[in-house]
């Protein structure tokens, strides 16, 4: 399997209407996908000669990288999806162009295998398209050395009913940031990501921000919440205090561990 690190790469890279704040440093378009266990094996086989195709779009300038993601939990046979893709984009600019653009180069056959050929003309039979979202990246902090991790994990917050996105990203950079740049010194975690929610729009939506924990593997991921480092970066304010004030300003309504599987270097 290839490493995170492709995953990160691709978010140094790149990862309402009144939505926006701040100055975005990249954005992504992610599409879940929901593959039956017979469909797997050819899914993936499929999705390697789509990792041509993206290869030859990041060439023309036209995406910054592509990168294929397993859900490891939420698992079993009634999750609502199992593979996640992730196109990532520069700019806002280069994700219009990719957006009004066509998707598929006109050339895209001459890219390929008459193997290859015949997997891509399946994909809509070797998986299910269950939805798909568009991300800015507000803010990264991520280790030097990426070349061990292998283990994220999505957190998606849904705002309270009065509370802006606004209160809940200053929150997460005045209070969660310090701390994830410490566990990265401290080589208890990778790096940390935090993600607002572009498209679909409208308060409707099952959750409105999202912050991604890089781990080396699932042990780093298992290690105990460092409450006294949190505590003393945050002096006076107990662990309570920080969580209540964390989830009056946006619940964590669920959480997905992924690993990756592929990706363009």
């Amino acid at each position: 399997m290839k490493s995170l690190k492709y995953l990160v790469l691709g978010l140094l890279i790149a990862f309402s209407t009144g939505q926006l704040v701040g100055q975005a440093s990249g954005y992504y378009s992610l599409d879940y996908m929901k593959v039956e266990p017979a469909n797997v094996q050819d899914y993936l086989a499929c999705e390697k000669a789509w990792k041509k195709i993206h290869a030859y779009k990041k060439e023309k300038g036209q995406i910054q990288s592509w990168a294929l993601d397993q859900v490891m939990s939420p698992s079993g046979a009634n999750v609502e999806y199992n593979f996640v893709t992730r196109h990532s984009y520069k700019d806002r600019h280069q994700l219009a162009a990719h957006q009004e653009g066509s998707f598929m180069p006109e050339n895209w056959e001459s890219l390929l295998t008459a193997e290859e050929i015949a997997l891509v003309n399946r994909t809509g039979s070797l998986r299910t398209l269950v939805k798909s979202e568009v991300w800015s990246a507000e803010e990264r902090v991520l280790a030097e050395d990426l070349s061990d991790a292998n283990v994220h994990v999505f957190n998606f917050f849904k705002m309270p009913e009065g509370v802006g996105r606004s209160a809940h990203l200053e929150m997460e950079r005045a209070l969660w940031m310090p701390f994830h740049k410490a566990n990265i010194k401290n080589g208890k975690s990778k790096g940390w990501v935090l993600l607002n929610r572009e498209l679909p729009m409208g308060s409707g939506y099952g959750y409105d921000i999202a912050t991604v924990d890089v781990y080396t593997d699932m042990g780093q991921f298992w290690e105990p919440f460092d409450a006294a480092t949190f505590e003393k970066l945050h002096p006076g304010k107990s662990m309570n205090d920080i969580m209540e004030q964390t989830r009056a300003l946006g619940m964590r309504k669920s959480a997905e561990v992924r690993r990756s599987v592929d990706a363009l270097e």
